[in-house]
């Protein structure tokens, strides 16, 4: 006696075989037959004909990480058929920190997860804060380390090289995160802090992945160029003797993507075990602050709003965003009822 048969439905299984009409038995929270089960009988039944039947699938890379907290059932995914989230990506997130250190990233992140300062509940590591989604969230989480919160911890927001006691410091918090059960370390070369550091630094961050096998996933400085920011990433997989995952790779034009597409097949594939992501649109969406210049975040988020009272700053910046396409970019949501009247408009309507 099964507790539930999904019946009639053609089965596609991740295992990479040929889709099949077949039958799914379900015990309890367990699959535990899958064939033709057409006299078994069950206590519930579900008629999947001309329905897909398949595992929950897995978003790879997501910025639900205090989404999670917030809302149970995780509608907006759940109901799309996806079971399990990757969060912690792209080295920005709201754990690991310190008392000091949650004001900048609840101010940074809003854009993100609208996580407000009076919900923060007082944790600081990454397992305090996996913990928070035990039992709370219908989703399966899994999590990497995010390299920004780990670098702020150590040397604040400051550009500055990092000295031989700030580096063991993110070793080890580092290696505290991947006991606590991430599954690697992740950054983001074009976002706050992490835009400062080095391959070297990058390449002796990655020491406590190297005995449990932890992946280097990475936003690469894509700001620079992509290719030249597939191959940093190879050197520091290869370096340091883990594998690499590129995040939501791109290219901005046909003949861009044919030269990464062809240095992955000729060099990267037999330099260090490699992946990658990417999204099935033309369209990339980030926060707006992504267009500020790197010097804006030396004393942090909070301090970022100060400098841009600098005359000459925005002069620089106005230069800046002159070369972007600003008739492009579009704004996809702004905070506050009153500023409703901005979503859906382009920058180049604006400045």
């Amino acid at each position: 006696m099964f507790d539930l048969i999904i019946r009639n439905g053609t089965v596609i299984d991740g295992t990479r075989g040929a889709r099949r009409r077949a039958d799914v038995g379900v015990i309890g929270d367990r699959i535990v037959a899958v064939g033709g089960l057409e006299t078994a009988v069950s206590h519930h039944t579900i008629d999947a004909t001309n329905q897909i039947v398949a595992p929950g699938f897995i978003d790879v890379h997501t910025h639900s990480d205090a989404w999670l907290l917030k809302e149970t059932n995780f509608f907006s995914k759940t109901s799309q058929g996806f079971t399990t989230e990757i969060i912690g990506l792209d080295g920005i997130s709201y754990f690991p920190v310190n008392s000091d250190t949650i004001h900048d990233w609840v101010y940074y992140l809003s854009a993100l997860n609208g996580l407000r300062l009076e919900e923060y509940s007082g944790w600081q590591s990454l397992g305090d804060y996996m913990a928070l989604l035990d039992g709370r969230t219908a989703q399966n989480v899994a999590t990497f380390v995010p390299y920004a919160n780990v670098r702020t911890l150590a040397a604040g927001f400051s550009p500055a090289s990092l000295n031989d006691y700030q580096l063991r410091d993110i070793q080890r918090i580092i290696g505290e995160g991947m006991a606590e059960g991430a599954a690697g370390l992740s950054n983001g070369l074009d976002y706050v802090a992490e835009c400062f550091a080095s391959t070297d630094e990058f390449v002796q961050a990655c020491q406590p992945l190297v005995a449990q096998q932890g992946v280097y996933v990475t936003h690469v400085r894509y700001k620079h160029g992509t290719l030249a920011g597939v191959q940093e990433a190879v050197e520091i997989g290869k370096r340091a003797g883990v594998p690499v995952h590129i995040s939501h790779l791109k290219g901005t034009t046909p003949a861009e993507a044919e030269a990464i597409l062809s240095y992955m097949d000729n060099v990267a594939v037999n330099e260090v075990d490699f992946s990658f992501d990417v999204y099935p649109y033309v369209s990339s969406s980030t926060m707006l602050n992504y267009m500020l210049p790197y010097e804006v975040w030396h004393e942090g988020p909070l301090g970022v709003l100060p400098k841009l009272k600098s005359k000459a700053l925005r002069q620089q910046w106005g230069r800046n965003l002159a070369h972007e396409p600003l008739d492009k970019i579009f704004i996809g949501w702004v905070p506050g009822k009153e500023n409703g009247r901005y979503q859906g408009h382009t920058l180049a309507e604006y400045i």
